[in-house]
Order: structure tokens, then sequence, then C-alpha cells
């Protein structure tokens, strides 16, 4: 029986890299996926056994994985490009190579916006944020819109 399951285990495991070899955009990235979807298939015993005797459940969890990834990736990517970098510690904002312009923008936003747009770009979660500002997930999204919604208005005006 010891035998079968790690039987199971290692072509569960094989399948997953295999599944993440053909979705990742990088090599270095399948480790990562494979990882990040093999700990939400053993996260509950109803996930493994979906995993053990479906390999489309296997797929589609690995695709998941892959998806968020490369979401969170590319949340980072624009954040850093498009909003300031603040420290956290201090109450004036550190910017990183940015227009006169963007940092007016940006001085302009509350302190709640540019507050939630620096942990998102540090990247954290919503429900992360959430925690640390002791707000609603809901309120973390609202402000993140918003303050998007707000820098493009400024950043339009501003031309």
């Amino acid at each position: 029986m010891t035998c079968n399951i790690a039987m199971t285990a290692h072509n569960l495991l094989d399948l997953a890299q295999r599944t993440a070899q053909r979705l990742a955009r990088l090599p270095q990235d399948v480790d990562d996926i494979t990882q990040t979807a093999l700990l939400k298939l053993v996260a509950k015993p109803q996930y493994w056994f979906a995993a053990l005797h479906s390999p489309a459940y296997v797929h589609a969890t690995v695709h998941t994985a892959c998806t968020d990834y490369y979401r969170k990736e590319n949340r980072q990517r624009l954040l850093f490009d498009r909003c300031a970098v603040f420290d956290s510690c201090v109450s004036e904002p550190v910017y990183q190579s940015y227009t006169p312009q963007q940092q007016i923008c940006l001085d302009k936003l509350s302190v709640e916006h540019r507050q939630a747009l620096e942990l998102l770009a540090q990247g954290l979660s919503y429900k992360q944020i959430a925690d640390r500002t002791k707000v609603s997930a809901g309120t973390v999204r609202s402000r993140i819109f918003y303050a998007r919604r707000q820098m493009k208005k400024l950043l339009a005006q501003s031309k």
C-alpha cells in the first residue's frame, strides 16, 4: 500500500511538472508553478482524492496556479511601471525615476489610495493588504480601482 501511494504521488508530481512545462512562459518558472499547484492539491483530502482520480483536475489546478503566478507577476510589473514606490517608514513617498507629471499626480492621491497601491506593488494580495490596513478586502479593491482611475484621469489632464 505504501509503495502504491509513493508511486501515485510520484506520478502526480510528474503530471504536474509536465503540465507546468507546457504552460510556463519561462523554464525557470516551472518549479514555482508546480510547487504552488501541489500545495493546492494537498491542502485538503478531497483535492488530493480528486487529483489521484482525475488527470484533468491536476491539469486544471496547474493551469490555475500558472495563471495566478503570471497575474501576480504582471500586476507587480505594471504597478512598478505606473505607480510610485513608497517607504512605509517615512510619511513622504520615495519615487523611482518618475516624470514630474507622474509625481504631481501621485501626490494628489489620498493617503489610503497611495497606501493600497504601495502594498499591492510590494506583491501583497488584497486579503493581506486588508489585514494590514484593518479594512475589508472589498474596500482594498475599491481603493485600488479608484486610485488607478484617478491616476489615469490626472495624467490625461496634465498632458
